[in-house]
């Protein structure tokens, strides 16, 4: 299930930098990053670009502000949404802290 957040144009930030390849959590087999590929980066905010399903049924993404060239299949790689969260979220959690008396 797609989680309400995971949107073209929503606000999110990296919360898991690695393993970008290997065995996945969500099982996918990646491969390594071939040279020239960006890849996102730990706590860094980004824009979702695209949503979809990968071949495994996982859900992937694809960023505004990273644009890797197509892989051998002419699909560019997506990236897990799993390594992802809202950053409307956590601007929130933090103004709530901000808001309580010490």
């Amino acid at each position: 299930m797609l989680p309400d957040w995971a949107v073209p144009g929503a606000q999110v930030i990296c919360i898991k930098s690695t393993p970008w390849f290997g065995r996945a959590i969500d099982g996918i087999h990646r491969l390594p990053p071939r040279p020239g590929d960006v890849l996102p980066v730990f706590m860094q905010q980004y824009t979702i670009r695209d949503v979809f399903t990968g071949p495994t049924d996982a859900v992937l993404i694809h960023l505004v502000e990273i644009v890797n060239r197509p892989n051998l299949a002419g699909h560019e790689p997506g990236f897990p949404l799993s390594k992802f969260r809202p950053l409307e979220k956590l601007t929130d959690e933090i103004e709530q802290k901000q808001e309580e008396p010490v």
